[in-house]
């Protein structure tokens, strides 16, 4: 038996009522018994059109035997049951039911992913989680949901971006603090021949192995030194901020990516500097990832903490709505 997590919306209709028959219907399905639900709480939308009603949210938990693409189609038979249907994404809703954890399964698939790549910063969905679930940990940032909320609340509001191509990085930062009011924070690192703060510029060409269009490696110790000073001098603004928000078009954690052009006992020695200084820069809220491939936390970086996954390259996917509807979700 498999303890699934699920995450319970309405914002349309008698939102009491349809909630408590959707628990009904879950707990009466196949092999699988009702473990906890929490309180409803009453949220803002998020995201879609304008004047959408509050929702009510909530979540359960559930002990069940059905495989997880068994147990996600009778959510969908649920939602239909009760009057859902489906047109627009983000739209006011009868109901919305979202398996966010099944045991400790990491799951990519067209129809459905596992962990649900919200739960780990929409507060709307940690907070009645928590409730019933805090000890459950995500499989892939190894945060028990209550460490998810706990950080929710302690970070600072402050964004970064990571990724290989400082122009992507550096243009959707300029439109992401242009659409939220956030503060931008930038080396100024826009293309792989412009030289960063305090950086020569033959010590930021990249070598002819780097693709034009990636970030050239840092090449020498003094570089390396200079660049992490440029990152502390940068983040040094958000301590004790308040509530001003920041985005960065650079990423702390991943400077250890950077490093493959230097000698071993050159990199060791900056890794043992930057592992030192990282007490002393400020906790990143949510990282967001500017790419396809599939992220992995510790593999290009040392990032353990919520994540937010968008891909510039597919026309299709407005990938600066679905941030700033991430920011909005951390309220």
């Amino acid at each position: 038996m498999a303890r699934a997590l699920i995450g319970l919306g309405a914002n349309l209709g008698d939102r009491p009522r349809t909630l408590h028959e959707a628990v009904e219907q879950l707990a009466a399905l196949p092999t699988t018994r009702l473990l906890s639900r929490s309180a409803w709480q009453t949220t803002a939308p998020v995201g879609g059109p304008a004047g959408q009603d509050a929702f009510l949210n909530g979540a359960v938990l559930l002990e069940t035997a059905l495989a997880p693409a068994a147990l996600h189609g009778g959510l969908h038979a649920i939602e239909a049951a009760l009057g859902r249907r489906r047109s627009q994404r983000w739209e006011a809703r009868v109901l919305d039911l979202d398996l966010l954890l099944y045991d400790d399964l990491v799951m990519r698939s067209a129809d459905l992913d596992v962990p649900h790549p919200g739960l780990a910063y929409r507060r709307f969905v940690l907070e009645p989680a928590a409730e019933i679930a805090a000890d459950l940990r995500h499989p892939t940032i190894g945060l028990s949901i209550g460490q998810l909320l706990a950080h929710l609340n302690a970070a600072p509001n402050y964004l970064a971006l990571h990724g290989p191509r400082s122009g992507d990085r550096a243009r959707f930062a300029t439109q992401l603090a242009k659409a939220t009011g956030a503060r931008l924070l930038t080396l100024g690192m826009v293309s792989p021949n412009a030289a960063g703060p305090g950086m020569n510029s033959h010590e930021s060409t990249p070598p002819e192995s780097t693709p034009p269009e990636l970030d050239p490696p840092i090449q020498s110790l003094k570089q390396g030194i200079e660049f992490l000073a440029a990152m502390q001098r940068s983040l040094a603004a958000v301590k004790n901020a308040g509530v001003q928000a920041f985005v960065s078009d650079f990423c702390w954690s991943a400077f250890s990516s950077q490093l493959g052009m230097l000698a071993p006992d050159e990199q060791e020695q900056l890794i043992a500097a930057w592992q030192a200084d990282t007490r002393h820069v400020p906790i990143t809220k949510l990282l967001v990832v500017l790419g396809g491939l599939p992220f992995v936390p510790g593999a290009s970086n040392t990032h353990r903490g919520p994540y937010l996954q968008v891909d510039l390259a597919d026309a299709g996917h407005d990938a600066l709505a679905e941030v700033v509807a991430a920011i909005e979700a951390m309220r």
